[in-house]
């Protein structure tokens, strides 16, 4: 069982001076750089947009009206390019 006692400032109770000391002083490092949240909220947004665009691209009567097919010199469809970078 966990009991929580109310200890004002004021009372100068020298555990509890310690213990606010202690907590008041203590710095946590981040695990995640700003820079890895970074790389990976740009990982997620991508791996969305291309999960729409396989959504979109599954159904044909969407895909008729606002997608223009383009083929290559062999006459091949072709594909939106998507760096493997981006997604991680």
């Amino acid at each position: 069982m966990i009991v929580f006692w109310d200890c004002p400032d004021s009372i100068k109770w020298s555990p509890h001076l310690l213990v606010d000391k202690e907590s008041k002083s203590l710095k946590i490092d981040s695990v995640f750089t700003r820079k890895i949240l970074w790389e990976f909220s740009r990982k997620e947004e991508c791996n969305t947009i291309v999960n729409k665009w396989q959504i979109y691209f599954q159904d044909l009567e969407y895909k008729r009206r606002n997608f223009l097919n383009l083929n290559d010199d062999d006459d091949k469809p072709i594909h939106p390019y998507i760096p493997k970078v981006a997604l991680g």
